[in-house]
């Protein structure tokens, strides 16, 4: 399993140590194609070497998201320019963005399964609308939860299945189907959690391929 997400974010460097990314403007995107230790060589579509070259003039801040720590921001700066490509040397690790702030991804109402804890641990089937390795959006036509729930999520979607528990911390309206209920994954092992941001990835690449 890979450590970090291919998607790597630049953004200007105009404050220094805070993961407020609304201090700061969004540069380009690129794709990484190989990280050793305090480096990583980035690939720009459609980018010029010239065009590079100048918009890389200055130190940026590099966003790349690890499979266990979510979104991870580095102090960065260009030591090579090679045709679509850029090595950046990454001198500081500013820090991680919580994981509420993750990737999410949109899903058209995946048939997920649960179990009720509070309901004398009775199992249930849902729709899944969205979700990111800190929780998830779902609709449970069947039964009517309560905020503060904790429910057991039967993940399916891994080489070996395993169960996350989640508390329901906010129920919101359906514009046609009612009630949906946003939740966050509680106790996930790295291991896990890694597992769930994968299968993120994973719907993430089938929405772009559209």
């Amino acid at each position: 399993m890979k450590e970090f997400n291919e998607e790597v974010k630049f953004y200007t460097l105009d404050v220094m140590d805070t993961l407020n990314l609304s201090d700061k403007k969004l540069i380009k995107t690129a794709r990484m194609v190989k990280k050793e230790d305090n480096q990583i060589t980035a690939v720009f579509d459609a980018t010029s070497t010239e065009d590079l070259t100048h918009i890389f003039c200055d130190d940026v801040v590099l966003l790349m998201t690890h499979n266990v720590k979510g979104l991870c921001c580095f102090h960065a700066k260009v030591i090579k320019f090679h045709h679509s490509s850029i090595t950046f040397s990454l001198l500081k690790e500013i820090g991680t963005i919580q994981r509420r702030r993750d990737v999410k991804i949109k899903v058209d109402h995946l048939e997920i399964n649960l179990t009720l804890l509070f309901r004398n641990n009775q199992t249930t089937t849902a729709q899944l609308l969205d979700i990111s390795a800190g929780g998830m959006l779902f609709i449970c036509p069947q039964n009517i939860l309560m905020e503060r729930e904790d429910i057991i999520y039967h993940f399916e979607f891994a080489d070996k299945p395993f169960d996350v528990k989640a508390k329901i911390l906010r129920i919101q309206d359906h514009p046609k189907e009612g009630r949906c209920y946003g939740c966050c994954f509680e106790d996930l092992s790295p291991d896990e959690e890694a597992a769930i941001r994968q299968f993120v990835f994973k719907l993430q690449r089938i929405e772009r391929a559209k």
